[in-house]
């Protein structure tokens, strides 16, 4: 999206301490919609603060809070929610098959709960393990059915990987909750 003097003047104000001006502002840049987001990542990059770029990295989930499960096969995306990963596609299935290989068994060490608003953003330190039970494609998307310590849900979505770690993520009503694991 074309960097314009309104989006200037909104992106200046994102460190705002006043909670009124800050909703004000993040509720202006989120009705620009997903264009805005290749916008807030450059400005994420140039930003020393940690503070700040944690209202980015809010902007960009909260963009992004309704589309999780609206993909589409073979689509590219501009971002998915993935804590703070971002990926310009969709995982691959066979490349996320073979970084994995035969393991069944991995440990979860990271956790975000994203609600429907900047404010009830969490990431947490999380240890537990994952047994891997199925990992499939569907429409796409790559699926997995597993175990974790103390999460109740057993299927998720792959939404990032490299070669030691992945990324997976369900929806439970309004929150949408991502976990790192090691591979």
């Amino acid at each position: 999206m074309q960097q314009t003097k309104e989006i200037n003047a909104l992106f200046t104000l994102i460190d705002d301490p006043d909670h009124e001006v800050y909703s004000t502002v993040s509720e202006k840049i989120v009705e620009f919609g997903k264009g805005i987001i290749p916008n807030l990542e450059d400005l994420w990059e140039n930003t020393l603060s940690e503070d700040v770029q944690e209202r980015i990295e809010m902007l960009i989930h909260r963009l992004h809070y309704t589309d999780l499960t609206q993909y589409q096969a073979g689509k590219t995306t501009e971002t998915n929610f993935a804590g703070v990963a971002y990926s310009n596609l969709l995982p691959v299935y066979n490349d996320f098959i073979k970084a994995i290989g035969d393991k069944k068994d991995f440990y979860a060490f990271e956790k975000y709960k994203l609600a429907g608003n900047d404010f009830d953003f969490e990431k947490k330190i999380f240890s537990g393990s994952v047994q891997l039970q199925n990992v499939y494609n569907e429409n796409g998307l790559i699926m997995v059915t597993a175990k974790i310590d103390g999460v109740d849900n057993t299927t998720f979505r792959v939404i990032s990987f490299t070669d030691n770690q992945f990324i997976i993520s369900y929806k439970d009503g309004e929150r949408i909750y991502n976990y790192r694991i090691t591979i």
